[in-house]
């Protein structure tokens, strides 16, 4: 297999492949350093490619875990990692005093800032003008969605107005950061159900809105320091 500028069509092919083919290299291939698999990699040689993606694979995944993209997931980003480093087996130049694990390193972060800006453009959204969810309701000072949230204990009519409008300032953030299943389920759970009760709502089990609720606080502290303080 040659190395060739529109590598990412097998990336994904070479990723798996790795994976499972631990010691069924060709004798001697897999003792081999980094750099040497690479220059073999560059001449067409597609079991030293394997041999590297299978070394990294766990710096890969650790790496595409690492960041956030608008709209994708996990798996996206760590397909944005794979191409990084496919990239620097292709580009990497021995003559630049660089190892290539530093090298491949700085490949793969660059690939995943770049899709990270292409996504935020694509959304004409740029990356620092998420609507804070510490933002003040109406413009009145120390108003704001968590506090309202935390007084509303009663679920009166005019309470769950003033629930609904601090919600839909967010909304539009809210739904660019979280799956359909981990918005329902914040939406319940602000308005007093419990996992239980959200999970029959839903129709999902009850270890669904477990691990929903846990994915949907870690990204949602991004944004909003007061947000754990108000679910705990």
């Amino acid at each position: 297999m040659i190395l060739t500028t529109r590598g990412e069509f097998r990336v994904k092919f070479l990723h798996h492949q790795a994976a499972v083919l631990e010691n069924k290299y060709p004798a001697g291939l897999n003792e081999l350093t980094d750099e040497q698999l690479v220059a073999l990699g560059q001449k067409g040689n597609s079991d030293s490619v394997l041999i590297l993606f299978y070394r990294y694979k766990l710096l890969i995944n650790a790496l595409g875990r690492k960041y956030y993209i608008i709209g994708a997931d996990k798996e996206d980003l760590i397909q944005e990692a794979m191409l990084g480093f496919y990239k620097a087996i292709r580009d990497f130049d021995p003559t630049q005093k660089l190892s290539f694990k530093n090298f491949s390193v700085l490949c793969v972060k660059r690939q995943i800032i770049t899709a990270i800006k292409t996504a935020t453009r694509q959304k004409h959204i740029p990356l620092n003008s998420f609507t804070s969810l510490d933002m003040d309701i109406n413009e009145q000072p120390g108003r704001n969605l968590f506090q309202v949230i935390k007084n509303s204990e009663s679920m009166d009519p005019e309470r769950q107005v003033i629930l609904n409008e601090a919600l839909n300032q967010v909304k539009s953030t809210l739904q660019l950061i979280l799956s359909p299943l981990e918005m329902h389920s914040l939406v319940l759970y602000l308005r007093g159900y419990t996992y239980m009760q959200i999970a029959d709502e839903i129709g999902v089990p009850n270890k669904t809105i477990t691990n929903s609720m846990y994915r949907l606080q870690k990204k949602l502290k991004k944004i909003s320091p007061s947000f754990l303080d108000i679910l705990n």
